[in-house]
């Protein structure tokens, strides 16, 4: 698997929940880059998550042609007209680096013939996503939409795309996130695999009760983590044995 505009590695961290194949993350910004090697290798996971730095504008010169069964990616998908002024988020968030049609390049590179292309992005700009699929010769299959809750209009759109794909594309129930201030039940069976249940039965992999967890350092910086016991895995960031924090400050999810 591959994933592109990989930030500090969270989806590829949660991807090892559902696989045990080799993971490639790309990520432009080589002190976010850095984050996610060090998550990487706190949580034990270097011998599965190789994490690698540059322009996936350049991914031709980086890797060969046609190698990953599934490329996911959560690309910037502000325009760039509208930047946050910390560089970081603005890379991160919005099309300065590469736009969506450099992504769908990307994806379509990489991809084995019928590979799978697995794109998060904005509702109102899913029609630039359908375009920069059709100009790579990715063809939209699954589409889903995710709502904050019930009442409000969907702020996330999840499209699966395949290589070299048929016409014709199914879209699923919609996943709302909250209900009375609580996650709900679609929404917990998406994030932790039940809804994928064919998808670790291929893999061979059963179902891991886990955690992703995020520390805000004393730098300013943030560090993505995933454990089975964060409480445990905490105690011994606190004891220095893992990335420095400002105990006060430090936000679990």
């Amino acid at each position: 698997m591959l994933d592109l505009c990989s930030g500090n590695g969270v989806v590829p961290l949660v991807l090892t929940m559902r696989s045990e194949v080799p993971i490639t993350a790309v990520e432009i910004q080589a002190d976010v880059a850095d984050m996610a090697k060090r998550s990487v290798q706190m949580n034990g996971l270097t011998e599965q998550i190789d994490v690698r730095v540059f322009d996936l504008k350049t991914i031709k010169d980086e890797m060969p042609h046609g190698t990953f069964d599934v490329v996911t990616c959560n690309p910037p998908y502000y325009q760039d007209s509208l930047k946050n002024d910390a560089k970081p988020f603005t890379i991160a968030r919005h099309e300065e680096a590469c736009t969506i049609y450099d992504v769908a390049q990307a994806a379509a590179y990489a991809l084995k013939h019928k590979g799978k292309a697995a794109f998060v992005f904005r509702p109102e700009r899913i029609h630039e996503l359908f375009q920069a699929c059709a100009t790579a010769g990715l063809e939209p299959k699954r589409l889903q939409y995710i709502h904050p809750k019930q009442e409000a209009q969907a702020n996330i759109v999840l499209l699966e795309a395949v290589k070299g794909g048929k016409h014709g594309v199914t879209t699923l129930p919609p996943v709302f996130v909250y209900e009375n201030g609580e996650h709900t039940t679609s929404f917990t069976r998406a994030y932790e695999g039940e809804s994928f249940a064919y998808e670790r039965i291929q893999c061979k992999v059963k179902r891991r009760s886990h955690f992703v967890y995020m520390l805000e350092c004393k730098d300013g910086s943030y560090y993505t983590g995933y454990a089975r016991d964060v409480w445990a895995r905490l105690k011994m960031h606190i004891e220095g044995k893992g990335q420095s924090i400002h105990v006060d400050e430090v936000h679990l999810r």
